[in-house]
């Protein structure tokens, strides 16, 4: 459907895919032509409410039930009237088949969701993950989406062992089957009927939904199908980047509360405190999503990241503009940078080679400038564990309870230890494009060997499972000894690998195993990605 869309936009002839043998994972059928211009209009509709207040109705059985929505409600006393302001209000109208629906979607929100995306967690003042919930009521495809992950989720992650287990998932994957159809049928719709009109608003929307689709073939597994939605999802959002309708405001994140002290919380200016809408938190959930998208799967495709012209823009910090990916991932900015880096680099290593025309000493400039800029995040992510280890713990204890699922929520020592275990594989990866594959040199058992660690290291499983690329890259690169190693960090995740990508994150790793002795130095790791019958996502 989606890989469609992307091809009308390139005026490229629609690519027939051919269904994979497995895994099973229900596939949407066959469908016209549709036609999506590139042309952004950024109007707001006409029906968007500007009132203070929206009625949100929620129809189950028949029962109508009238809900103020309140999420955004102003704090500025002047405040400024854009699509994704202040004022605006949305009204949603819900028609639920049966109260499952809803405890489908409150299962997602509040269990599936976080043991998915285990270092996201937004404070109060970002409405916590509410904005799953808006999703979920403004669109049925949405919906039925998530009805899908739950119930897949639940299909292979068994709650109960046994022939209880075994029914219950059989039940399960038929509604997996039945639900992501109508989703997939709807989107389709959505997209025939939005065209050459869709503004902001609409192509915001619609990013999000394409986003939550690449979700759901993310944990699914099916590696086939997520290539022309990835594609699709990078082009709507480039048009909203572009447009002129879009605010800084968007990439601005509200206080931590966690991190004030009584004293400063008596200094709050709240005129400039905001309170941000579902939409704003979503958009920026599904930004962090799709830069991560986009780097790990062009470091497979030996292409440059197509949005590598926006991440200095929104991911360095030094605009008003800034998107903090450890909000999402775990992991900061800076490595995520120095990796795209390394994507560009190994890109160009591989066409001016092509073309004849390829510099050593080009090469080792540019990868010691990745260096650097890997040695500085790492100098100045010491110096902040070293500062927090020293300052006392008052520290936002008064606005402890501002902090939605704070039980949940990971101490920030296990943000640093994710941000160092992606560093140390981007450190590898990069040693990799630069030199060749070589495995056993003293550099690189030395960051193997720190990186099993700190992956052995990790309390719960869940945290494990946003590392399938640098799971992917440290294990690929272990010597024999160490296989062990690996396979039992992996073991610690089951049942949960059983979704998303760390599973094929450890077939990779296997079948570069099976190749030990065999390979040359012209392997590398877009090779290993490349090992397996089909390409993964390996988010």
């Amino acid at each position: 459907m989606i890989q469609r869309i992307t091809n009308q936009i390139d005026n490229e002839p629609a690519a027939l895919v051919e269904p994979a043998d497995s895994p099973p994972v229900p596939t949407p059928d066959p469908t016209p032509g549709i036609t999506v211009s590139e042309s952004v209009d950024d109007t707001t509709p006409v029906s968007w409410p500007s009132s203070i207040y929206s009625d949100i109705s929620l129809n189950s059985d028949n029962r109508a039930h009238e809900i103020h929505n309140t999420l955004d409600l102003p704090l500025r006393a002047t405040p400024e009237q854009s699509l994704f302001g202040d004022t605006f209000r949305e009204t949603l109208n819900v028609n639920f088949h049966g109260e499952e629906d809803l405890r489908f979607l409150m299962t997602y929100k509040d269990y599936v969701f976080p043991l998915l995306h285990p270092f996201y967690h937004t404070s109060f003042f970002e409405g916590g993950h509410n904005w799953l919930l808006v999703a979920a009521f403004r669109n049925p495809e949405s919906r039925q989406l998530i009805v899908s992950l739950v119930t897949y989720f639940f299909s292979v992650v068994p709650l109960v062992p046994g022939a209880g287990y075994t029914l219950c998932s059989t039940f399960a994957w038929e509604q997996v089957q039945k639900q992501s159809e109508k989703a997939f049928k709807g989107m389709q719709h959505r997209v025939e009927m939005l065209g050459v009109t869709a503004n902001l608003w609409e192509r915001t929307h619609l990013f999000g939904d394409i986003m939550l689709l690449l979700e759901f073939e993310t944990m699914t597994q099916y590696s086939q199908a997520w290539r022309p939605h990835l594609d699709a999802a990078i082009i709507l959002f480039k048009q909203i980047l572009d447009s002129p309708e879009l605010r800084h405001v968007v990439w601005r994140v509200t206080f931590d509360p966690t991190e004030m002290s009584a004293d400063q919380a008596n200094r709050i200016d709240c005129s400039g405190v905001n309170l941000f809408s579902s939409t704003q938190v979503a958009l920026r959930f599904f930004a962090a999503k799709i830069f991560l998208g986009d780097i790990v799967s062009s470091s497979a495709l030996e292409q440059v990241p197509r949005l590598n012209d926006y991440y200095e823009k929104l991911m360095s910090g030094q605009g008003e503009a800034s998107l903090n990916m450890k909000d999402v991932t775990g992991c900061e900015n800076w490595v995520f940078l120095s990796i795209a880096d390394t994507v560009a680099l190994d890109a160009w290593k591989k066409e001016t080679k092509m073309n004849g025309n390829f510099s050593f000493m080009t090469l080792v400039q540019r990868a010691g400038k990745v260096l650097e800029k890997l040695d500085r995040g790492l100098a100045m992510l010491n110096a902040e564990e070293s500062r927090a280890q020293n300052a006392p713990h008052q520290q936002g204890e008064i606005f402890a309870e501002f902090t939605l699922l704070r039980s949940m929520r990971p101490p920030q020592d296990a943000y640093y230890t994710i941000t160092r275990i992606w560093a140390t594989a981007a450190r590898l990866y990069l040693i990799v494009v630069l030199s060749g594959w070589s495995p056993g040199t003293s550099d690189v058992d030395e960051l193997v060997s720190d990186n099993l660690k700190l992956l052995q290291d990790l309390n719960k499983p869940s945290w494990l499972m946003p590392l399938a690329w640098p799971f992917c890259v440290t294990g690929c690169l272990v010597s024999e000894s160490q296989e062990l190693v690996v396979e039992s960090i992996f073991d610690r995740t089951k049942p949960l690998s059983n979704v998303g990508g760390l599973t094929e994150a450890m077939k990779i790793v296997r079948e570069t195993w099976k190749r030990r002795g065999v390979l040359n130095q012209e392997w590398d790791m877009a090779a290993c990605f490349r090992s397996l019958d089909d390409i993964p996502l390996l988010v």
